[in-house]
């Protein structure tokens, strides 16, 4: 009984007036009673999205340059460094200017940024309906001097003993700084690529970039102690390791590796194979890797023409295991003017682990 009571009040308290106030509404857009017509009645139409950031860019030390899916001004903006004083973090004054459609927006700092250095860019935007957006984005200081390094020797997959892991070696051709370099699978994807931390490497330096992060003895190696790591696969080379990852990286057979800057989105070097005893073509989540690689002339066909197409592609059916690795044939050779390319001839396969080098001179052709 007492439940029924409490019932009938909370119907009474509540929904009633709800109904009520519903039906009263109705009668307020349904003039005459029985007309069922809402003249009289103005719906909000327009753009009602905020603007959305589709790209930044750091187009050189003081610059900055940033894509916007809609037309929009400037409110605020500065560049805040990651370096700590007494007050905080220093921060660097901005200007901006905004392109005739508005959709790009260019950020010019009051001074250069250091190589490697970690920023922030923090500004509000606003469109023509006054929404607006404010952003805070990570970026680190312009490298204007990328090294020209050369892949050498890569191990694709890893062994059943999980005794060899997946690495990619990279030869110094010349000096630089590695900010802002990334290596790229296009199996993978470009979220798990490997992405460089702001070293100073030498002429004739071997790195090696670990798959597998798995314990306290994958160390990077970034200062001048190159016997910091011990995990498996290292040695008296530079070593570094993606960072926390214990899952299968790059494809075993068929994969288009590349090595690419961030910032200028310039690709330095490649490497192309395709599993061709059982495919005729690359599937189609390599076509956009693929056509970068082709518009940027680093990998070629046997006459020299940049195509990157299976017929051009290493034969990665010859990678005879997942434990094999394939290394560059005179790699310490290679041009370091600018004017590197690969081709599926400088390479060849290395079946036995005795003679896979990481860190170390590649060995002969079997």
């Amino acid at each position: 009984m007492e439940k029924r009571k409490t019932l009938k009040k909370i119907l009474r308290e509540t929904v009633v007036p709800s109904l009520l106030l519903i039906f009263s509404v109705l009668l307020s857009v349904i003039p005459g009673g029985c007309r069922t017509s809402i003249d009289g009645v103005e719906f909000l139409s327009g753009d009602f999205t905020i603007p959305q950031v589709e790209e930044v860019q750091v187009v050189d030390a003081s610059h900055l340059s940033m894509l916007l899916s809609k037309e929009v001004s400037v409110n605020r903006a500065c560049v805040k460094t990651e370096e700590n004083e007494d007050d905080g973090r220093i921060e660097i004054d901005v200007e901006s200017a905004i392109s005739e459609d508005g959709h790009r927006i260019d950020f010019n700092l009051a001074e250069n940024t250091k190589v490697g250095g970690l920023y922030v860019l923090e500004a509000e935007l606003e469109d023509s309906r006054g929404n607006t957006l404010t952003l805070s984005v990570d970026f680190k200081g312009f490298n204007d001097r990328v090294p020209v390094m050369a892949f050498s020797e890569i191990r694709t997959g890893a062994s059943a003993s999980k005794s060899q892991f997946e690495f990619v070696e990279l030869y110094v051709l010349k000096e630089g700084n590695t900010s802002g370099l990334s290596i790229v699978s296009a199996a993978d994807g470009l979220e798990r690529r490997y992405q460089f931390p702001a070293i100073e490497v030498k002429k004739g330096e071997r790195i090696v970039v670990h798959y597998r992060n798995y314990d306290k003895t994958c160390v990077d190696e970034t200062g001048e102690n190159l016997l910091a790591a011990s995990a498996e696969d290292c040695s008296s080379a530079r070593d570094l390791f993606m960072p926390q990852n214990e899952k299968s990286c790059l494809g075993d057979k068929t994969d288009v590796i590349f090595l690419k800057s961030d910032d200028t989105k310039i690709i330095y070097d490649a490497f192309v194979y395709l599993e061709k005893g059982k495919k005729t073509a690359f599937d189609e989540k390599y076509t956009s890797a693929l056509s970068e690689l082709e518009e940027s002339g680093i990998w070629t066909d046997a006459n020299g023409n940049a195509v990157c197409s299976a017929d051009s592609a290493f034969d990665g059916s010859q990678i005879k295991s997942a434990a094999h690795s394939v290394n560059r044939k005179s790699v310490t050779s290679l041009p370091c003017d600018g004017s590197l390319k690969s081709d599926r001839s400088q390479w060849y396969d290395i079946g036995k682990k005795a003679l896979q080098t990481p860190g170390k001179a590649n060995s002969l052709p079997q």
